[in-house]
């Protein structure tokens, strides 16, 4: 009887682990063979009976459930169980969404004993190196089922790495201690892969602080490492939807995707909201509109909201107020002078200068306001408003009193107050008078009337109401500069004479402070008459210009009449009058009227004239002009001079050359084309010295009281002296101190032979090349602007790190680039190139950059620049939008990130 009942027993147990064997084979075929399947909803494949709400792995459970990646039988999921190995590769090969591919493999010989149900995934876990076999086979014994063995939680944590493509990364951490207490017993080669996991947020340890490496990993366990894996995914399922929260209603939730893309899904009563940081369920009123979160949606039905980022990104945009349309709910701003339109939110908050609350129909245009508005969607709606400056408007009327054309300031009695005041006429501010505008300030007379309008102080309109002075033409009949007076012959015949002020001024092309001796009988003339006076105030000389000529011989001076008697090259004679205004030099130095007879006679010089006034007559040595002849057989050259024409001068074999940066420089140095400055021997006809007028590029490296160290394209390094005789100006030629230039800056640095002459700033565009024409011009998007097309004259050089091309075709779309630019000089055109980073976190306080380091010793964080451009495609991000692990593309200048391209999905 105890025998029959003892076979029973043994019957019964064996009945019982077939039937446990039996379940543990269909949950894990579910797990394989998990799809989505329309014939049930997605709610329902994600509910388990043994998974109560609140249950600590319930969100990570139905996020993968959803996803297909897992799946239970009969309604339970048991996440109590433990995990095979050939269970986990199955997991992992479902994670990656591989499950179709596994299903298409044939048979193939397979080293490990594994299930015949899991072998395909198993390979198809090897073919994608989330498995790595010789790892595996190393640490089997090939006569065991290598399947059936229990997954370790160390064992799992490098599966899961490898499936987001983190191996490398591991790698790095590999001879990195862990901070959990049994850190001793977790394998070497897992440590750089558990510290990777931990570092992702990935994986935790036990509440006692460690990590238990060698324990077996329960089906729990598992859906949450893998739950927070998922979205390290190189590449996602098709049913996330991730980005930020546009709308969000009872029914619906729009989602304003990284691709520019917005997806619209429904909320249904299934629909599960979780928080990435808690693992408790949350309210759908939880989640906020600009909210970050990632969605698994099927059919259009938005079944699991995981909020990622809570955290909403406000960017501040200040400018001058344009208009504010209460109706349309909109403000009008002009901002770094584009004009941008803004939506209001219904409850926008507006404040005063003193942060106390006003109505949005009491701010006042041209104020000076901030705005805030979310920083994550372009077309966000403006949420407040603050005035930080109210405009001040002001109106004078009344007289000039002075004024300065090239400042462009005025000086205005005032008819009420009586007092005077000088005001800038910004160069965009019209000068109106009635239906005309004038030119500049020099239209203006003392005692003009003027109407001036004042916004903050500045002036924004110019209107001149009234003048008392006529303009007259006619010829010039008699001229008496000691009694200040002029007569001339009007255009109806008659003559008129009129009073010359003592600070009239005459205007004669060419001639600098002429004045009334300068005119002549017959002079076509324009005179500016003072009604009320009958004053002339200014004389312009409307026939007559200032002429030259070169190579005269002096014949004779008579010292009583002034007179001086020339022969051109023609050997025609010509008689000039002089006087004592008449510049006379000699090879650059001044000599008196006296001594010029004795000093000039039969000496060949070049002279400046209007008329048969003499103005100037210099016996020169030099000329500045464009080679455009070179003549080895007769040993000519010939050059193109701005003032005397071509000019034909001999040259030696021995004659010298001079070239910046070639101190061996010689004749077949010069091409036609070049700019020169011949130097002449003592008879004036051949040319003693060659001097090569350059300009060039030059990064300054280094700056003392009058040198600066430079280097050029190529890295070659340069000191140069800025000494008094060096003209130093800005970018528009005003003359500035050597001390603005700093470490850094380019310069273009202008050369006569080896001697420097003249050291400006160059023009220099940063940003991405947009399109490359073919007649000389480059469009690139500015960082910090817009799009800005260059006209490039001239040579070019392109440079492409240790390349140098000069041909702009070398250039293509979406390069990075400085253009570096002077006028008559080679642009430079170095590329920059792009370093691919993973963002780890940005410090606004120090506007710091942190990227993931791939060794230890390389530098992680970088400043960026005044004007950086961060952008996703054409979207422009802010800096804190960037999330841990952001794929991006870094363009550096100077050490300083110049442009952020976020490239991952």
């Amino acid at each position: 009887m105890k025998t029959k009942m003892l076979q029973a027993l043994q019957k019964t147990v064996i009945l019982m682990m077939v039937m446990l064997l039996a379940f543990s084979g269909a949950a894990m075929a579910e797990d394989a063979g998990a799809q989505t399947n329309s014939s049930t909803t997605a709610a329902s494949r994600a509910k388990f009976s043994d998974i109560p709400a609140g249950y600590w792995a319930e969100k990570y459970v139905k996020k993968l459930a959803l996803l297909g990646v897992v799946s239970g039988s009969n309604g339970m999921f048991k996440p109590k169980d433990n995990i095979s190995r050939e269970e986990a590769a199955i997991m992992a090969v479902g994670l990656m969404g591989l499950k179709a591919e596994a299903e298409g493999k044939t048979d193939a010989v397979l080293k490990l004993i594994v299930s015949s149900w899991a072998k395909k995934y198993v390979i198809t876990a090897i073919d994608h190196k989330i498995l790595n076999l010789q790892e595996e086979l190393a640490g089997s014994d090939l006569l065991s089922p290598w399947g059936k063995a229990k997954a370790t939680r160390e064992w799992v944590a490098k599966l899961a790495v490898r499936a987001i493509g983190k191996e490398t990364d591991a790698a790095s951490l590999q001879g990195q201690h862990t901070d959990f207490t049994d850190d001793a017993a977790i394998s070497d080669n897992a440590r750089g892969y558990i510290n990777e996991a931990v570092k992702l947020d990935i994986i935790k340890g036990k509440p006692d602080g460690s990590f238990d490496p060698k324990g077996n990993i329960t089906r729990a366990e598992m859906a949450v490492m893998f739950g927070n894996a998922e979205r390290y995914l190189g590449r996602r399922s098709a049913q996330i939807v991730s980005g930020t929260v546009a709308e969000i209603g009872s029914q619906t939730i729009k989602i304003q995707q990284t691709d520019g893309t917005a997806a619209t899904l429904n909320l249904t009563a299934d629909t599960a909201y979780y928080k990435q940081d808690s693992n408790l369920r949350i309210f759908s009123s939880d989640v906020k509109q600009y909210y970050q979160v990632t969605v698994v949606q099927e059919n259009g039905n938005a079944d699991y909201v995981e909020v990622t980022n809570d955290q909403i990104q406000y960017e501040t945009i200040k400018g001058t107020l344009v208009s504010v349309s209460l109706s349309d709910r909109n403000l009008i701003m002009q901002v770094n002078g584009e004009t941008k339109v803004f939506q209001i939110v219904p409850n926008v908050a507006v404040k005063d200068q003193e942060g106390n609350g006003m109505s949005l129909s009491a701010l006042q245009e041209n104020s000076q306001i901030s705005v805030m508005k979310s920083a994550l969607d372009a077309n966000g709606s403006v949420v407040q408003i603050a005035v930080e400056k109210v405009p001040v408007v002001a109106q004078v009327q009344g007289k000039v009193v002075s004024f300065d054309t090239a400042a462009r300031t005025v000086t205005v009695k005032d008819d009420a107050g009586g007092t005077s005041a000088a005001y800038v006429i910004p160069d965009n501010v019209p000068l109106k008078f009635g239906d005309q505008t004038l030119s500049d300030l020099s239209g203006l007379h003392i005692g003009d009337q003027v109407v001036l309008h004042l916004t903050d102080g500045a002036v924004d309109q110019f209107e001149l109401v009234s003048s008392d002075f006529i303009k007259l033409e006619g010829a010039v009949d008699i001229i008496d500069p000691s009694g200040q007076s002029v007569y001339i012959i009007n255009q109806d015949h008659t003559r008129s004479g009129y009073g010359v002020a003592k600070n009239a001024q005459v205007f004669i092309q060419g001639l600098a402070d002429a004045t009334l001796t300068d005119l002549q009988k017959g002079d076509s003339v324009t005179l500016e008459v003072n009604k009320s006076t009958n004053e002339v105030l200014n004389i312009t000389v409307q026939n007559r210009q200032v002429d030259t000529g070169l190579s005269y011989t002096v014949i004779e001076y008579g010292s009583a009449s002034k007179q001086v008697v020339l022969k051109d090259r023609d050997n025609n004679f010509v008689v000039f009058d002089m006087n004592d205004k008449t510049k006379i030099e000699m090879y650059g130095s001044e000599v008196s009227l006296d001594a010029f007879s004795t000093t000039f006679k039969n000496k060949k010089v070049d002279i400046t004239y209007t008329g048969k006034r003499l103005i100037a007559i210099r016996m020169s040595n030099s000329y500045t002009g464009t080679i455009s002849k070179l003549d080895a057989s007769a040993k000519t050259v010939t050059i193109e001079t701005d003032n005397y024409g071509s000019l034909t001068f001999g040259y030696m074999v021995s004659s010298g050359v001079q070239i910046f940066g070639n101190s061996n420089a010689s004749l077949a140095d010069l091409q036609l084309g070049d700019l020169v400055k011949v130097l002449l021997d003592g008879n004036q006809e051949k040319v003693l010295l060659f001097e090569r007028s350059d300009k060039k590029i030059f990064k300054v490296t280094g700056t003392s009281a009058y040198n600066l160290s430079v280097q050029n394209e190529s890295g070659i390094q340069y000191e140069l002296y800025a000494g008094a005789n060096v003209n130093v100006t800005n970018a528009d030629d005003f003359p500035m101190n050597l001390s603005n230039i700093k470490i850094g800056d380019y310069i273009a640095a202008s050369f006569e032979g080896q001697t420097l002459t003249k050291v400006q700033p160059a023009k220099v565009t940063r940003g991405i090349v947009k399109n490359v024409g073919t007649n000389g011009t480059l469009t690139m998007f500015e960082y910090g602007g817009s799009d800005k097309t260059l006209v490039l004259r001239g040579g070019i050089k392109v440079v492409m790190e240790a390349s140098v091309s000069t041909s702009l075709t070398s250039l293509q779309v979406n390069n990075r680039a400085e253009v570096i630019t002077s006028p008559n000089a080679v642009t430079l055109i170095k590329i920059i190139p792009g370093i691919q980073k993973s963002f780890f976190k940005y410090d606004a306080q120090n506007n710091v950059i942190m990227f993931k380091k791939a060794t230890l010793s390389e530098q992680y964080q970088f400043n960026l620049t005044a004007n950086a451009y961060i952008h996703q495609g054409d979207q422009t991000l802010n800096p804190s939008s960037l999330v841990n692990n952001d794929s991006l593309m870094i363009y550096m200048i100077d050490g300083k990130i110049a442009e952020v391209d976020k490239v991952n999905p």
